[in-house]
């Protein structure tokens, strides 16, 4: 079975993580169904408190996931700013038991220093010590494909 990543779109052979430039078509809307929905105002349901984010990427991709998620029929808990030993996650999504730290790496809260690589790294050793799965994003990443970053937890929901 291949992972869902790695399949391409049949008609602009967009990955999974990329935004498709192909025509409509049953095909294509088949492909990208997999990665959420696209809708022009959020339904009713996904009106949810504010959740206690630092920043405005992070906003964006916990509302994302939460919305794969219920689209997608998974009973996952999604935490924001959750303690994890000595260390804070962004995000922290719970299924079966399993834990995904989802880091969103922004260049204006995460300034690309030594000092920020070295803590980052020890935070990641620290996770995998605890068994715990961490993902990262780039703010770039979830600015432009927020749903294509959601379907990448996704997929660590559904294979796992």
């Amino acid at each position: 079975m291949r992972h869902p990543l790695d399949i391409q779109c049949p008609l602009c052979e967009a990955a999974a993580g990329q935004r498709c430039i192909g025509k409509s078509g049953k095909e294509r809307k088949a492909f990208h169904r997999a990665r959420g929905t696209r809708r022009a105002a959020p339904h009713p349901i996904y009106f949810r408190k504010a959740e206690r984010t630092e920043s405005p990427i992070e906003a964006a991709l916990v509302r994302t996931i939460r919305e794969w998620l219920d689209f997608n029929g998974f009973s996952s808990t999604v935490t924001t700013q959750a303690e994890i030993g000595p260390y804070r996650a962004d995000i922290i999504v719970e299924h079966d038991g399993r834990r995904l730290v989802v880091e969103c790496d922004g260049a204006e809260f995460h300034a690309v220093t030594k000092e920020q690589v070295e803590r980052d790294k020890r935070r990641d050793r620290y996770c995998a010590a605890q068994g715990v799965c961490v993902m990262r994003f780039t703010g770039a990443e979830i600015t432009r494909d927020p749903r294509g970053c959601a379907a990448e937890v996704g997929c660590w929901v559904k294979l796992r």
